[in-house]
C-alpha cells in the first residue's frame, strides 16, 4: 500500500505555491570615455572604477538571491554581461571592458540600466565615473535609485575634437 502511495504521489508531481525572494538586483555602468583615461588616480581613472567594481562583485549576497549586470558607456552602451549572481562572470565582464577614445553614451547606459530595475524596488545602480558627462537633465525629475562612485581627483578635462593641417 504504501508503495502504490508513493507511486501516485510520484505521477502526481505536487508541489507548494509561493512567492519566491528576487533578492538585490545590481547594475554596475562603468564609464569608459576617453576621459576616464586620465592619470590623476594610478595607474588611471578607468583601472581605479575597474577595480571598485570589482569590490563590488566581491560584496554580492549571492546567498541571498543577489544579481548583478555590468553594463559599459563608452561610444555605445554595451551590456557586457547580463543578470547573473556568478561572480566569475562578473569579473570576467569587467576586467574584459577596455577605455575608449570617445566621448560616453551614458544617458543611454542609464536607459537601460533604468529599464532593467524599473519593477524591482531593492535594485540599485551604481554607476562609476568621472563626472565629465554631458548634460542628463532627463534624469533629474526620476526615481532612479543611483548610487555614483566619483573616480579621479581633478574636474577639468580638455581634449583635441578637430585637427586640420594646411601647407
Amino acid at each position: 500500500m504504501l508503495l502504490l502511495l508513493l507511486l501516485v504521489l510520484a505521477l502526481a508531481r505536487p508541489y507548494f505555491a509561493g512567492k519566491a525572494g528576487l533578492g538585490q538586483m545590481q547594475v554596475v555602468v562603468l564609464d569608459a570615455s576617453a576621459s576616464m583615461q586620465a592619470t590623476d588616480e594610478t595607474p588611471s581613472r578607468f583601472e581605479r572604477a575597474r577595480k571598485d567594481a570589482l569590490a563590488l562583485v566581491d560584496a554580492l549576497a549571492v546567498g541571498k538571491g543577489g544579481q548583478m549586470v555590468v553594463l559599459v558607456a563608452g561610444a555605445n552602451a554595451e551590456v557586457r554581461q547580463s543578470a547573473t549572481s556568478e561572480k566569475a562572470s562578473l569579473r570576467r565582464a569587467l576586467e574584459g571592458a577596455r577605455v575608449t577614445d570617445s566621448p560616453t553614451r551614458l544617458a543611454e547606459a542609464l536607459r537601460v540600466a533604468e529599464t532593467l530595475i524599473r519593477d524591482r524596488p531593492d535594485a540599485e545602480i551604481h554607476l562609476f565615473s568621472d563626472g565629465a558627462i554631458p548634460e542628463l537633465a532627463e534624469f533629474e525629475t526620476r526615481d532612479l535609485r543611483l548610487v555614483y562612485h566619483k573616480v579621479g581627483k581633478g574636474a577639468r578635462n580638455a581634449g583635441i575634437v578637430a585637427f586640420d593641417v594646411k601647407p
